[in-house]
């Protein structure tokens, strides 16, 4: 009985922690780009999470990008980023970036994993209600490789006050 009794405790002191501070419970997704969507991806960017919808925001916990190397690394004319953002890349709303050089462009398998950087504070509409999407935000495509970049993100739905 005081087994019992010590459980239900801890779980009612734990509950609030995992949950309250962040809204819910966490998520994954995680998507695997080909080699061209890595070579097409400053013009057309891949959704990872699709918006919360109105009254929410996405609050991503952390991010793991691996990169699986193919017979040819790729070649990264005018640098960038492999950029996690919400909604339209811009440097404010970066959540995770990885150098292209010297990850995308290597002959043999890359890791990284990172907790989330911080955003804020919010700009009006800025955050609320945004997908979460990967980007290339150099100056131009990455060419000649045929490797994958698998994401894996952890992210909670935060209900907005």
């Amino acid at each position: 009985m005081r087994l019992k009794i010590v459980v239900v405790l801890a779980l009612a002191m734990i509950a609030p922690m995992l949950f309250g501070q962040t809204g819910g419970p966490v998520q994954t997704a995680s998507v695997t780009l080909t080699s061209a969507q890595l070579q097409h991806l400053k013009g057309a960017p891949v959704q990872l999470v699709p918006a919360p919808g109105a009254g929410n925001a996405l609050n991503v916990v952390s991010a793991s990008i691996q990169y699986k190397a193919g017979n040819n690394p790729y070649s990264i004319p005018s640098g960038g980023n492999i950029a996690v953002s919400l909604g339209a890349v811009a440097a404010d709303k970066r959540l995770v970036f990885v150098p292209a050089r010297d990850f995308i462009d290597q002959t043999t398998d890359q890791l990284y994993m990172s907790p989330a950087n911080g955003i804020g504070p919010d700009a009006p509409g800025t955050i609320a209600n945004q997908d979460l999407r990967i980007t290339n935000d150099g100056g131009a495509e990455w060419t000649n490789g045929d490797g994958s970049v698998t994401v894996t993100v952890y992210y909670v739905v935060l209900a907005l006050q």
